[in-house]
């Protein structure tokens, strides 16, 4: 599930981090990238940075971003994990069934 987070975490981010004025496409880039890298771990340090850090005002619209990217990121982790859990408990009855059908045969035959 960490690539599907690592994913969308890149994806959810770059396109909230985009619509800030005053953060340059390729701060947009490197803050995704360090999302990614950090598992949401930026954030709080950007936070206490505030308004003095390197993106001047723009700082905690881009916490807020961040922090709404890493949230929806997570949220499709979530999803990605719930799908496969349905995949298996459905695997699972059919090879429960595939077991009755071939003790079955063995008791007959």
């Amino acid at each position: 599930m960490g690539s599907v987070l690592a994913h969308f975490a890149v994806t959810s981010s770059t396109g909230l981090l985009a619509g800030i004025p005053g953060v340059p496409p390729h701060q947009v880039d490197t803050l995704a990238g360090q999302l990614r890298d950090s598992a949401g771990g930026v954030v709080p340090q950007l936070a206490q940075l505030g308004t003095h850090g390197p993106l001047g005002a723009a700082g905690p619209d881009a916490v807020n971003a961040l922090s709404t990217g890493f949230a929806q990121a997570v949220s499709m982790s979530v999803l990605a994990a719930a799908v496969f859990l349905f995949v298996a408990l459905a695997g699972s009855f059919f090879v429960a069934a595939a077991a009755r059908k071939t003790a079955s045969r063995q008791r007959l035959g």
